[in-house]
């Protein structure tokens, strides 16, 4: 579901049909009107409004900055989470409008950066709270980006590649002439190109935005069998994730880390983002993907334990692991369907159930013979021999 936003969020060319340029981050509107809604001081009797200019666009909240909230942090994206209308804010997160407690406004001035807009401003008054949000500036150079797009669609590639390197080669930190860099070499099986790419140009990783980040290891994964490349890949997710990302890029920097067989590490990225941020522990995806390293952890698990090479204590503790990765992944399954909105993700994630009970079949403990048992519990209860001892009276 999306907030349908009362204005057009773009630029047009009156030479061209075709528009040329985003004047402002859609995400980023949507978060300022959210939060002008949430945030606001509904005893007052004045109204949010929004007034789009030719340059900008200014959203205002009725109602001061709460006292506890410091003017400063709060205009870095820096400040402590509060929530002025909570019932309206659990409203919002739940029709996913919203973001966690917090995420707003650093949502907000990454997003702008990314664009390529100019920062957001922040006024604080003793009545209002205003946001200004000004348009992108580079008009020609996101008409070209446009027209490159288009030809990547229409199948002219070997133009769209040209036009690529020239920006490129001019400003190789363009994050959306990167992004296309990607795609192009995708479509043509190229991706060596992106890697030789990043080397010759020593692109510094803090320099990009986590959603570029992973652009670049999801296109580098498809190179095979060459291991700088595949470091590389990891590098550049593990960088990703430690920018502050929304739920979409830490589902896709998770599926990463399995894709490059890393589930272990894909569980700990889960855990710090459910401790760093609890409202996402209720995020049917995140509990989805949770449930798959486990089953995959505990496949690997299995393998030990059906290993001869190995001793039998760490056959055994090999599977006692295997059913407690099995255990917590049917806690993350059935909060999946707790929370999932999607019939065809429900089907996903039932079918995520059926397999982990083919799992905990398998991976049942066996019951002893009986015969087994009872020496056992004989053995157990036998009194203490006193021969070869003296007898106590």
């Amino acid at each position: 579901m999306s907030l349908s936003l009362p204005f057009d969020t773009r630029a047009f060319d009156k030479d061209s049909p075709n528009p040329n340029q985003v004047k402002y981050p859609v995400r980023a509107l949507q978060e300022a009107v959210i939060n002008a809604l949430v945030h606001r001081d509904y005893e007052s009797d004045q109204p949010t409004r929004i007034t789009v200019f030719s340059d900008r666009i200014e959203i205002v909240s009725p109602g001061s900055l709460p006292r506890t909230i410091d003017r400063e942090k709060f205009k870095l994206g820096q400040a402590s989470p509060y929530w002025r209308n909570q019932s309206l804010a659990y409203f919002f997160n739940k029709l996913q409008l919203a973001q966690a407690e917090g995420q707003g406004i650093p949502t907000i001035l990454r997003l702008m950066k990314e664009e390529g807009c100019p920062s957001p401003t922040f006024g604080i008054e003793e009545e209002r709270v205003s946001c200004t949000l000004p348009a992108h500036p580079r008009h020609a150079l996101m008409r070209e980006l446009n027209e490159i797009e288009n030809k990547i669609i229409i199948g002219n590639h070997a133009a769209a590649l040209q036009s690529l390197q020239n920006l490129l080669s001019a400003d190789p930190y363009n994050y959306r002439a990167l992004e296309l860099f990607c795609e192009i070499n995708t479509v043509l099986s190229t991706p060596k190109r992106v890697y030789d790419f990043i080397v010759l140009n020593r692109i510094e990783e803090q320099s990009l935005s986590s959603s570029t980040l992973l652009i670049l290891s999801e296109t580098l994964m498809q190179i095979k069998d060459e291991g700088s490349v595949a470091e590389l890949a990891k590098q550049l997710n593990l960088r990703a994730l430690n920018d502050r990302m929304e739920e979409s890029e830490i589902k896709r920097a998770v599926i990463n880390l399995r894709k490059m067989k890393q589930d272990d590490k894909a569980l700990d990225v889960i855990k710090n983002v459910f401790d760093r941020t609890p409202a996402l522990q209720n995020n049917s995806a995140l509990r989805e993907l949770a449930a798959k390293s486990r089953m995959e952890l505990s496949k690997k698990c299995m393998e030990t334990g059906r290993d001869k090479t190995r001793p039998r204590n760490i056959k055994a503790r090999a599977w006692e692991l295997c059913r407690e990765y099995l255990d917590d992944a049917e806690k993350d399954i059935k909060v999946a369907l707790d929370y999932v909105t999607s019939e065809l993700d429900r089907d996903y994630i039932l079918r995520d159930l059926e397999f982990l009970r083919h799992l905990q079949q398998i991976s049942k403990k066996p019951e002893q013979p009986l015969g087994v048992r009872f020496s056992r519990e004989r053995q157990a209860t036998r009194q203490p021999s006193h021969r070869g001892g003296k007898k106590i009276k």
